[in-house]
């Protein structure tokens, strides 16, 4: 009896090895990436496809920015100094912008720190103080968790000019 317990359980085991074989076998003709056979195999027993990523197929974040320059051209001392730049996540995982740097304190940024979900777009606003005459020549660092697009550089330029005329 003994003898015939331990026959059907190495029979079992060479079973499950055979169709974890096939599902390897499968899987790298497939797709050519390389995942685990037994994780595979049992994450289909258990119809989890989720699970049955590999760590190279994990979904991540795209970054899209709909530009990456801004040119105010002349504007009055005072007036409007407010740019936009729309960031869109083009990719799978949900995106993060980390970090926003500006080159000078007369650049203020708004822009909502919550994660941007795959095809969500949301609004970087940029306010440059005009009460600064002349050149605008600034510059803004994106950093976000897009690897392989990690850091964006946006580009402000332009020129504050001042409307009051000069007495003699």
């Amino acid at each position: 009896m003994r003898l015939k317990s331990s026959y059907i359980l190495s029979l079992i085991a060479l079973a499950l090895l055979l169709m974890a074989g096939d599902l390897y076998a499968q899987n790298n003709n497939s797709s050519r990436k390389k995942t685990n056979p037994v994780k595979s195999f049992i994450n289909n027993l258990k119809g989890n496809k989720a699970e049955n990523k590999t760590e190279n197929n994990q979904t991540t974040p795209k970054i899209s920015i709909d530009k990456t320059y801004f040119d105010y051209g002349q504007v009055s001392q005072g007036r409007n100094g407010v740019a936009e730049f729309s960031v869109t996540n083009i990719g799978e995982g949900e995106l993060v912008i980390e970090d926003i740097k500006v080159s000078c304190g007369c650049v203020v940024v708004e822009f909502d720190s919550s994660p941007i979900k795959p095809n969500e777009t949301k609004t970087i606003k940029v306010k440059y103080n005009t009460n600064i005459v002349g050149e605008i020549k600034r510059s803004i660092v994106i950093k976000s968790n897009d690897n392989q697009n990690p850091k964006i550089v946006l580009r402000l330029t332009g020129e504050v000019v001042n409307n009051k005329q000069i007495k003699i």
